[in-house]
């Protein structure tokens, strides 16, 4: 178990404290034009690295973007084997995300979501992870995964998962 003494429990409230200040004190970009809320995801910037696609959104003064999982699985100097995104996928550290939060943060950039695109040749723990860890992000599905997809919706308590391939009909609950 986990415990704090009363001077470490000061020390971490007293930090939290002074983050959520510099949090509401942060000025991000307002990208509306017309009324209208432009951004991107950031697979529009797939030909480089998350923090040159970042500073490139800056620049160019997109104030939200919807991460591309891409940017977040890309090895430097390879193309990653499917054994390799597996277990990337499987046992990254949390923390990671993190910092391309605070990255996204920083640069003034509202990250808003991140896209798990579900593939055919997910294994059913690679699904899980992504609703587990993905909490509130959007995910998508390929190739027909609706039922599987259906059935860790509703081990991870989510009301109804949907297919789009499917005309965004729900699917039924597997009983």
């Amino acid at each position: 178990m986990f415990t704090l003494d009363r001077r470490q429990f000061l020390a971490a409230s007293a930090g939290l404290v002074a983050g959520a200040g510099a949090l509401s004190a942060h000025e991000g970009i307002h990208s509306i034009f017309q009324g209208v809320q432009i951004g991107a995801q950031s697979y529009s910037f797939r030909d480089r690295p998350i923090e040159e696609a970042v500073a490139a959104m800056k620049q160019i003064g997109l104030g939200e973007c919807e991460m591309w999982s891409g940017h977040m699985e890309r090895m430097p100097g390879k193309r990653p084997s499917r054994e390799e995104l597996r277990d990337w996928r499987l046992n990254v550290d949390l923390g990671k995300f993190e910092q391309v939060h605070e990255l996204f943060h920083e640069a003034g950039v509202d990250l808003y979501a991140f896209n798990y695109s579900f593939r055919d040749d997910f294994t059913d723990p690679e699904i899980e992870r992504g609703f587990r860890d993905g909490q509130g992000a959007r995910r998508e599905s390929d190739h027909g995964l609706g039922e599987r997809l259906c059935r860790q919706a509703c081990r991870q308590g989510r009301a109804k998962a949907q297919d789009a391939r499917r005309n965004a009909q729900p699917l039924a609950h597997p009983r």
